[in-house]
C-alpha cells in the first residue's frame, strides 16, 4: 500500500511539472505572438493584454513548479530549499499556493475588465457583467484568504494536548 501511495505521489508531482512546463510553453507562445506585432504594427490595448497574460502564465507556471518542489520535499524526502521555500505541512503549502491564486485571479479580472467595453455593446448584454464577475472574484478571495488564516484561528492540535 504504501508503494502505491508513493507512486500517486510521484505521477502527481510529474503532472505538475508538466502543467508548469506547458504554462511555460504557452506563455512562449504568446509572447512570441506579440514579438511578431510589434515587428508589424503599432502597440495596442489587445498586444498589453497578451504581455499581461503571458506574464500571468509565467507566474502560475512557477507556483506550479513550487507546489511539485514542495509536495515532494514534503512527501518523498527533503529537499534543500531556501527558507521561504521550505514548507512544514500541507497546509502551509496549500497557503502558499493560494497566494499565487489570489493574484493570478486578480490579473484575469483586469483581463476582464479590459474586454467589458466590447461585452457591455452586445445586444443582450445589461452592463453587469462586471459586477457579478467582481462579486465572484471577491468571495474566491475571501474564501482564500480565510483558509489561509484558518491555522492562525484553528491552530493545529499537538500531540501533548491530545494525550
Amino acid at each position: 500500500m504504501l508503494l502505491l501511495t508513493r507512486i500517486a505521489v510521484v505521477f502527481g508531482i510529474i503532472g505538475l511539472f508538466v502543467s508548469g512546463l506547458f504554462c511555460y510553453w504557452l506563455a512562449g507562445v504568446t509572447l512570441f505572438e506579440v514579438y511578431h506585432w510589434l515587428a508589424h504594427y503599432e502597440i495596442t490595448i489587445t498586444m498589453t493584454l497578451e504581455i499581461i497574460s503571458a506574464i500571468d502564465k509565467l507566474f502560475l507556471g512557477t507556483g506550479v513548479f513550487i507546489m511539485a518542489l514542495g509536495i515532494s520535499s514534503l512527501a518523498i524526502r527533503p529537499i534543500p530549499l531556501p527558507s521561504a521555500l521550505q514548507f512544514h505541512d500541507f497546509h502551509h503549502l496549500k497557503s502558499f499556493f493560494s497566494s499565487f491564486l489570489i493574484v493570478v485571479m486578480a490579473i484575469i479580472f483586469v483581463e476582464n475588465l479590459a474586454i467589458m467595453p466590447d461585452m457591455v455593446h452586445e445586444p443582450n448584454s445589461s452592463g453587469s457583467e462586471i459586477l457579478f464577475s467582481g462579486i465572484a472574484f471577491l468571495l474566491a478571495t475571501i474564501a482564500l484568504l480565510l483558509f489561509q488564516k484558518s491555522e492562525v484561528i484553528f491552530p493545529a492540535k499537538s500531540e501533548t494536548s491530545r494525550s
